[in-house]
């Protein structure tokens, strides 16, 4: 080829690829390649791994064909890939056999490749022209091939580069995403720290207010338990009512504490998101009666005017957490008192209806004549820890009352809504459905009352490593006419069944060698003990124990501190025991003349605000000591301190000091 002729060919090959790129540009080269030798066809193909090559663009009998994955093995594309200029004049497909079908489906008789090399030499790439005839390739031929290789070469180049570049700006735009999403997260993490921190720092304010009302709480209920304990140790109960009276006050005391344990309880499990419902038969009057006289008392110390409304006198009971909707009231109650000045009125309504399933609709209203909520917080003050801004009155509290109100309310599956106007007053309406409670045959149960079953004699084994518990249960059923075997664990519970065969076993589920289960286990495998029915006893209260006692055999489960009055149903229920009630005490007929006499009685004012101070500290022995120093021979005082010493005897300090409110303290 002359240079004139291979200068002529190159400007036509920049002429026909020019503006092409990728597969475009090399469609456009075989095509070009196959006129400008006048051959029947033209391929490029680019090497891959395990020696195989991929077809780049593929001309043959004048149009383009799908392009071709294949092994390089066998076939004359093997050479070129080793760098050499591979020419076969004739019968290309008898030497390769491998694709001497593809030759003789093409009609191919001749073949010419040459290496496409990068800029260092490799070859990755090559170009090849075929004939149907037999052709002996000059080298006018391989010139222009190789001028076909050369611009293959630098598109190949190009696009090795492209990829390069666009790899490297992908490879960037990675780096900085991940460099503005970890911007993102740290600045999110700042925030969340600042917000984490604002909120520590209110948990911690609220904690220590929290732990200083706990305190007082607990410590007036345990004045009575330990001080009364004392007496009884000295000697000082020795008469049938002092007795009787300074155990009633440990038992109101010990049911205080045990109340203020079980919220305290709760409060954590709803702060971790594990509040369980404990559901019972609850009398809706009798606790709204209950949450109104308790709630009273507060509002007569600061001059509110506290009244109950029922909108429906005859509530059907029902099935529900007791101490849920108790606090549920209280708190509501409580912060109506609490933003009502002194002449300002709060009500409680309630009201109720059964639904087409079968339940009880109920709804509580509490409203007050209070300072009321100003628009722009309304939708804030369920929010923990935030409290009403009043510019007129320091507001006292932890602003936790709402949150957990409203909480208690979702864990029952009730609304709770409020409305609201700036100095008019705020109404807290709190609506659920709960389930009626089953109909009970016969009269209230009243354990405290009964002396004794009819019928034989009846054998309980008490199985218990806590032998203080031990000694109680024990006592208080062999006070009632059962015989009772006690045992210190699971082992020695077996024991003791050996030789005898009791009618129940009453076992706490923690003991050491063999605990509740691993006894209720080997009592059920026993063919003579099968039948006997066992109680369990666990400190754990929660529903996942009661749940696993239940399901592993026990006919029922008593929760710790032990009920007498639970304890006696379940043990009366498993035995069809028929239990015999002591006569019921003489009323006292002076006590209608009381009242007026106690409307009238005033309270010297230096005794009334030492009372309201013992009264406060939970103080019970000495406010009666003083009390009876004081008025012993006062008689226009004896239905004052009648009346007092009766609240005493059941530890109602809100009592206490409602009738020292009224009698000037």
């Amino acid at each position: 080829m002359s240079e004139l002729d291979g200068l002529k060919l190159l400007r036509l090959i920049e002429e026909g690829v020019a503006g092409k790129t990728g597969e475009a540009f090399f469609r456009q080269i075989v095509c070009d390649l196959s006129r400008a030798l006048h051959a029947h066809g033209a391929f490029t193909s680019r090497l891959l791994p395990n020696r195989r090559a991929r077809m780049l663009a593929f001309w043959v009998g004048g149009q383009y064909e799908t392009c071709l994955e294949y092994a390089l093995e066998g076939t004359p594309c093997e050479y070129v890939y080793r760098g050499e200029i591979t020419a076969y004049a004739r019968n290309v497909g008898e030497v390769f056999p491998v694709d001497r079908a593809w030759f003789e489906q093409l009609g191919v008789q001749s073949y010419l490749g040459i290496p496409v090399k990068d800029e260092t030499g490799a070859v990755y790439g090559h170009l090849a022209v075929m004939d149907t005839c037999e052709r002996d390739w000059a080298d006018a031929d391989i010139d222009v091939l190789r001028l076909f290789s050369l611009r293959s070469a630098a598109e190949i180049e190009r696009a090795r580069y492209q990829r390069e570049l666009e790899d490297a700006n992908a490879a960037l735009r990675q780096v900085n995403e991940r460099l503005g999403a970890e911007i993102a997260s740290r600045a999110q993490a700042e925030s969340e720290l600042a917000a984490a921190k604002a909120v520590a720092e209110s948990a911690n304010r609220a904690k220590s207010v929290f732990i200083s009302q706990m305190s007082h709480e607990l410590r007036t209920p345990l004045n009575g338990v330990l001080g009364f304990a004392q007496l009884l140790k000295r000697g000082q109960g020795d008469s049938p009512e002092r007795l009787r009276e300074g155990l009633d006050i440990i038992e109101r005391s010990g049911e205080h504490l045990l109340n203020l344990v079980n919220d305290l309880l709760d409060l954590a499990k709803i702060e971790a998101g594990k509040l369980e419902l404990s559901p019972s038969q609850v009398d809706l009057r009798e606790l709204l009666e209950h949450v109104t006289s308790l709630a009273r008392v507060r509002a007569a110390k600061v001059g509110v005017t506290l009244m109950m409304i029922l909108e429906a006198q005859d509530f059907v009971p029902v099935m529900a957490d007791e101490r849920i909707l108790r606090q549920v009231l209280l708190n509501l109650l409580g912060n109506a008192v609490k933003f009502t000045e002194a002449g300002g009125r709060v009500t409680l309504r309630a009201s109720g209806h059964s639904t087409p399933m079968g339940r009880q609709a109920v709804t509580f209203v509490v409203e007050d004549t209070g300072i009321g909520i100003d628009e722009s917080e309304l939708q804030r003050i369920f929010e923990p820890f935030h409290r009403l801004a009043s510019p007129d009155r320091v507001v006292e509290g932890t602003g936790l009352g709402l949150t957990i109100t409203q909480r208690l309310v979702d864990a029952l599956a009730g609304r709770l809504s409020v409305t609201s106007r700036k100095g008019v007053g705020s109404t807290f309406t709190v609506e659920c459905e709960l389930d009626a409670a089953p109909q009970r045959q016969g009269a209230a149960f009243a354990a405290a009352d009964i002396e004794g079953y009819e019928g034989l004699m009846r054998i309980v084994l008490v199985a218990d490593d806590d032998r203080d518990n031990r000694a109680l249960v024990t006592q208080l059923l062999q006070s009632l006419g059962f015989l009772v075997q006690a045992a210190g664990n699971g082992q020695e519970a077996l024991e003791r069944l050996n030789t005898i065969r009791p009618d129940l076993v009453l076992t706490d589920l923690v003991m050491p060698i063999l605990d509740g289960q691993q006894l209720l286990r080997s009592i059920r495998a026993d063919g003579k003990l099968a039948r006997v029915p066992v109680v369990a006893m666990s400190a754990s209260a929660s529903a996942v124990t009661r749940a696993e006692a239940l399901q592993a055999g026990c006919a029922a489960f008593l929760p710790k501190p032990l009920k007498l009055t639970d304890m006696l149903q379940i043990i009366g229920d498993q035995l069809g025991l028929k239990w015999r009630y002591r006569a019921a005490p003489a009323r006292n007929t002076h006590d209608d003349d009381a009242a007026p006499a106690l409307r009238d009685f005033r309270l010297p004012p230096d005794l009334a605000a030492e009372l309201q101070h013992l009264a406060m500290q939970g103080d019970i022995l000495a406010l009666t000591a003083r009390v009876d120093a004081a008025l012993a021979n006062d008689t226009a005082a004896r239905p004052f301190c009648r009346e007092l010493r009766a609240l005493a005897a059941r530890y109602d300090v809100r009592g206490i000091r409602q009738i020292l409110v009224a009698s000037g303290g």
